[in-house]
């Protein structure tokens, strides 16, 4: 069986392709959570996250909409997405982390 080349859609990396291909989470279901996730700006990225609070109540009952829940997805500030991944509490720890980066000074 012949592998598949996965081409990044658009402003996706190659490893967002493959996280969103390995994960099953379509172009068009990336473009959603894109569009209702919540957005946080941390760590010199931005992170996307799609809480039930976030669904569309006419959304809800979907089972692809519902199947969602908890998707991440992270863009560097060029507009590019790095990567995307599922985690239902993801937003607890995002809220944790510092809002910049710290640069490395070399001594």
């Amino acid at each position: 069986m012949p592998q598949q080349t996965l081409e990044p859609p658009g402003k996706y990396s190659l490893h967002a392709a493959r996280q969103a291909a390995r994960r099953n989470i379509a172009p068009e279901a990336l473009e959603y959570v894109l569009t209702y996730g919540r957005r946080i700006q941390r760590t010199g990225v931005t992170f996307y996250f799609l809480g039930r609070r976030d669904l569309p109540a006419a959304d809800r009952q979907a089972s692809w909409v519902s199947r969602l829940e908890g998707t991440v997805a992270l863009m560097s500030n060029d507009g590019q997405l790095i990567t995307v991944y599922r985690q239902r509490k993801a937003l607890r720890s995002i809220q944790r982390k510092l809002k910049y980066r710290l640069s490395q000074e070399s001594s």
